[in-house]
């Protein structure tokens, strides 16, 4: 005997989005209540939809209590715990739904993904590749590897896989903004360059594209440049105090003679800093060099 069972899978490595109705066959040796096992998915979703996880999480378990080899529960109860940052029970989840279609791609993506967030990394990119091992044009899976070898400072690795995404997903400005920090991480400035203003193409408002961009140029010695790129990233995050610094920086080195106007950037960098514990250091420096150029001024 078969039965026909209603698929409504929620993926949370790509989107959180109920997918279109599909249909497999129950196994002749299936024992459970099939039909028992869809009226209890069913329910999970629409709890889901109400953002009543736990009523949801319940009703995933009962239907892999009627019939264990069914998938689609176990990605989507994967993906509840992983919403709620439970990484251990959605590792869990999603390595029995590897265990029950061992050639179901998106399984494998949500595991490499759970693995990432333990930081196992090297679970985790065996969890990619065997992704893409099922499904070759995965593409977002590079990305996700890139993502995987750039926590590891694994430049080369992070280019190489970024670039085979960004061919294929040429309208993605994160993509473009993680090739153009792996080039900058290994002093490629010109591709870096090309990267990151691919990125702000795509995205005017991306606030990391412009920082990156503002880093290089000061690097270089270019402070007009740089000066256009931090203002253009603290319009964007004005509390981030890294580039009001680095701001106050480059406004200075082209600005040396008007002093009020170099104290004030400085003073903005200050106030910005004194409200994060990790600038403690920089913000004491900053007020010692306040001093000193009050004091030069006044000469």
């Amino acid at each position: 005997m078969t039965a026909l069972r209603t698929s409504k899978s929620i993926l949370f490595f790509i989107s959180l989005t109920i997918f279109c109705m599909a249909f497999a066959l129950v196994s002749p040796a299936f024992s459970g209540d099939p039909n028992k096992a869809k009226e209890h998915f069913n329910n999970a979703v629409n709890f889901m939809k109400e953002k009543k996880d736990s009523a949801a999480v319940a009703e995933y378990k009962a239907a892999i209590a009627e019939d264990p080899e069914y998938i689609d529960p176990y990605l989507n109860l994967g993906s509840i715990y992983f919403k709620n940052e439970k990484y251990a029970d959605a590792e869990g989840s999603f390595k029995k739904a590897t265990e029950v279609d061992p050639k179901n791609a998106e399984a494998w993506a949500n595991l490499g993904l759970t693995h990432f967030k333990q930081s196992k990394y090297a679970d985790a990119e065996t969890a990619y590749k065997s992704a893409l091992a099922n499904k070759a044009d995965y593409v977002e899976i590079y990305k996700y590897l890139g993502i995987l070898y750039q926590a590891q400072q694994n430049w080369a690795l992070t280019i190489d896989n970024i670039k085979l995404y960004t061919e294929k997903k040429a309208d993605d400005p994160e993509g473009f903004y993680r090739l153009g920090k792996a080039h900058q991480s290994l002093k490629k400035y010109p591709d870096a360059i090309v990267a990151y203003n691919k990125s702000l193409e795509l995205n005017k408002d991306y606030f990391d594209a412009y920082n990156g961009l503002g880093q290089i140029y000061q690097i270089q010695e270019n402070y007009k440049e740089a000066l256009k790129m931090f203002q253009k990233a603290t319009s964007i995050k004005p509390d981030n105090y890294q580039v009001c610094r680095n701001l106050a920086i480059s406004y200075e080195q082209l600005n040396q003679d008007k002093t009020d106007s170099v104290i004030f950037y400085w003073n903005k960098f200050i106030k910005v800093a004194k409200k994060n514990p990790k600038a403690q250091n920089l913000c004491g420096e900053a007020e010692q060099h306040v001093k000193e150029l009050q004091s030069t001024k006044g000469q």
